[in-house]
């Protein structure tokens, strides 16, 4: 396996006419102020801390359906009619189930992301609301949301993307994350692994989603916005894409 060039992405093939190329793009190293203070003091987008992330490629994209059942053998999504739709209605097991036969075929290690890496990424090097700004007003440019939709997942890759190349980072569908979820960041780790301990009023294993959906408001469509949802169900509105660590690529 030739190691990943720096300066374009790194495309996974799937066969079929019908699957494209899934592209990786590296993300590079840095450190961010993860979360927001603009909401009350129990908000789950705090306490703000700063976090250190490791370099990493994530998937300029959504695993599409097409992508989805070439892996899978199986398509569970809702919204059908174009391939190039993201897969939904999947939930965090086969997710990661997706991640282990892919990275099987591929020779190197994939995987769900972190929330830290999730959110650095989106954000793209922005301190802002959301990776183009503060005003919601630019919002149909970039993502699919409760305004534009009609409320239905559309193909990836329709509107433009963040500073980094990722598509749909915001929008579209929520995106499953590797981490259990915590009601705020109090004790989150700092080095942007994903924080996989229970929480202490954990009953069942919920796992963190990000990005917001097409059913979802601009609030939610936000950087720093976390939601939930639980390791075996799959939703309409819940969907994921994928990462690699650089090492050893």
């Amino acid at each position: 396996m030739t190691r990943m060039s720096e300066d374009r992405p790194f495309a996974i093939e799937f066969g079929g006419e019908a699957a494209r190329p899934l592209l990786l793009r590296r993300i590079p190293a840095g450190r961010f102020l993860m979360g927001s203070s603009n909401g009350l003091p129990t908000s789950p987008e705090g306490p703000e801390h700063m976090v250190e992330v490791n370099e990493f490629w994530m998937a300029d994209s959504l695993v599409t359906q097409a992508q989805y059942e070439a892996v899978m053998g199986r398509n569970p999504s809702k919204f059908r009619g174009d391939p190039n739709l993201p897969v939904e209605t999947v939930n965090w097991l086969e997710a990661c189930e997706f991640c282990s036969l892919v990275g099987q075929s591929c020779g190197f290690a994939v995987r769900l992301p972190s929330e830290a890496e999730w959110e650095y990424a989106c954000r793209a090097g922005s301190t802002t609301q959301f990776h183009f700004g503060d005003s919601p007003a630019e919002l149909s440019k970039y993502a699919w949301y409760e305004n534009n939709s009609r409320e239905k997942t559309a193909p990836v890759k329709g509107k433009l993307p963040n500073a980094w190349g990722l598509f749909d980072i915001i929008g579209n569908v929520w995106e499953w994350c590797a981490d259990r979820w915590h009601e705020d960041y109090t004790g989150a780790p700092c080095d942007g692994s994903a924080w996989l301990n229970p929480s202490s009023t954990a009953v069942h294993r919920r796992y963190c989603v990000r990005g917001g959906a097409a059913n979802m408001d601009a609030f939610r469509c936000r950087s720093s916005y976390r939601s939930f949802d639980w390791e075996e169900v799959g939703t309409s509105r819940t969907g994921f894409r994928i990462v690699a660590d650089a090492v050893g690529l």
